[in-house]
């Protein structure tokens, strides 16, 4: 059984239809829905930190968590504003040469809280 709340991002959607778990109505109402929640979240951050994920665990807080591991050396951090920025002025201060920066979005895609919120699980809902 695949639940809707767990089909969150576009590629995910995309991938269960690909697999015949979903139609391409669904998944296409799946992808609106993901974009309508992020019109309507609180705002949030990200950053891009060339960090293996051992290192970056003292940068992480209750408001600041790796949203991604792209490699051994690669971790996108995710959670709201001013806790990425506090994330990015330490990781600055202990490594100065160290790649870090903020990405240009107002989301923080990946946290939990954007996508797993009320909100997002009633419109899935009313919909699949």
């Amino acid at each position: 059984t695949l639940y809707p709340i767990i089909v969150v991002l576009t590629m995910a959607a995309a991938a269960a239809y690909a697999a015949g778990a979903i139609s391409a109505d669904t998944a296409i109402i799946l992808a609106f829905y993901r974009g309508q929640v992020t019109k309507k979240s609180r705002p949030g951050a990200m950053a891009a930190v060339g960090m293996s994920s051992k290192d970056i665990q003292k940068y992480l807080k209750e408001n600041v968590v790796v949203a991604c591991e792209n490699s051994q050396q690669s971790i996108t951090l995710s959670g709201d504003p001013d806790g990425i920025e506090h994330a990015i002025e330490r990781i600055h201060a202990d490594y100065p040469d160290a790649f870090c920066r903020r990405l240009k979005v107002n989301v923080a895609y990946h946290s939990g809280e954007t996508f797993l919120s009320p909100l997002f699980t009633c419109s899935i809902y009313e919909m699949v």
